[in-house]
């Protein structure tokens, strides 16, 4: 679709590492992103520390890149095409404000926004403006989720019955509790959007719709296995700080589809059963999350056959987005009403949860 590369302005990419820095930009430095997108300028939450990050990323990309550090002020840049914003879920807003103002596309990594409201706000602006946006629902480019979603279409196990999807989040886990990194606390107030159910649960969520289509229904509950989370240092050392555990650890969803459908331990385990075969894949650590969306299951099972995949790099799925979105190609790559409609059916396992009561998708 584009023969000059799309110029991209980056807010939150640090000299300092952080998720934009190891997962999110990496790709776009790399054959063949690294013909479709050019490095412009970056913006980050001081001067001193922007002009530390263009002076890493000029060195990195071989050419100038400009210094901001006001997302507003780098939204203005006419050089620049799209807006990437990595920063914390807090402050996704009033950095792709700007930007949308400014009808610049853009990328934000998921979760979108804080909660439903605020994400159809930013869509609708989106909409209005008439600008391309991209969200960072990774697991959309997994080669499994591809792979199923085509096994499915193809019949290759008849009828879908039923599918059963666990996932854990292991105690070692350094967020979301019973243990957690001081630089994570922020994770643990829900308000700040960033919570179990939204990050892990959003990303398996998203790739199993995105196998089997939106959600009809949903019932859901959610429970607490601890009543407080204890804080550790950089090192995983306790910091003797002790805070409330308020947020569910663990969620049972039972849902319908618009398609009928110990050390060693599993923190990925899914079963799709078929008329005519079944579809098993399973993940076991090293890791403490069931990060489909970035890692390939250990075990691809396809009616007693084993299938084996090329394992990408950790930051494989991000590339494939990003050259999905380069494309232009519509349906390969999620969109904010494709994060929209995530947000929708987290929010409604959230309420099914609270209330006791099974919700109906419109």
């Amino acid at each position: 679709m584009t023969t000059s590369p799309i110029r991209v302005g980056f807010v939150g990419l640090s000299a300092t590492g952080g998720w934009a820095a190891t997962a999110l930009a990496p790709p776009l430095f790399q054959a063949p992103l690294s013909e479709k997108y050019k490095l412009v300028a970056v913006s980050t939450s001081s001067a001193a520390s922007a002009e530390a990050s263009a002076k890493l990323y000029s060195e990195r990309a071989r050419h100038p890149v400009r210094a901001y550090h006001d997302a507003a002020d780098l939204a203005a840049d006419p050089d620049v095409d799209l807006v990437a914003v990595g920063v914390k879920v807090p402050q996704h807003k009033e950095a792709l404000l700007p930007a949308l103002r400014s009808g610049k596309a853009v990328f934000s990594e998921w979760p979108l926004a804080r909660n439903v409201e605020e994400a159809k706000e930013l869509a609708q602006l989106a909409n209005e403006k008439g600008v391309r946006t991209i969200v960072g629902m990774q697991g959309w480019q997994s080669p499994v989720t591809t792979k199923v979603r085509e096994w499915i279409t193809e019949g290759k196990i008849g009828r879908v019955l039923g599918v059963t999807w666990i996932g854990q989040k292991a105690n070692e886990g350094n967020a979301w509790g019973p243990y957690v990194r001081a630089e994570n606390v922020w994770n643990l107030d829900a308000n700040n959007g960033a919570t179990l159910l939204s990050v892990i649960v959003g990303h398996d969520m998203s790739q199993i719709t995105r196998i089997f289509g939106p959600l009809e229904t949903v019932s859901a509950t959610g429970g607490k296995s601890y009543s407080t989370t204890e804080v550790h240092d950089e090192t995983g050392k306790p910091t003797g700080q002790t805070l409330p555990h308020a947020q569910p650890d663990h969620w049972t969803v039972n849902a319908t589809t618009s398609r009928p459908v110990d050390k060693h331990r599993p923190s990925l385990l899914v079963v799709i059963d078929g008329e005519d075969g079944v579809i098993k894949f399973e993940m076991t650590p090293p890791g403490a999350y069931s990060h489909l969306h970035m890692i390939l299951p250990s075990t691809v099972i396809l009616n007693d056959e084993e299938i084996k995949f090329d394992d990408p790099p950790f930051v494989g799925t991000t590339a494939k987005n990003w050259e999905a979105f380069a494309s232009g190609v519509e349906g390969t790559y999620p969109t904010w009403d494709d994060a929209v409609a995530l947000h929708e059916c987290l929010a409604a396992i959230e309420q099914s949860a609270k209330e006791g009561i099974r919700i109906t998708f419109k």
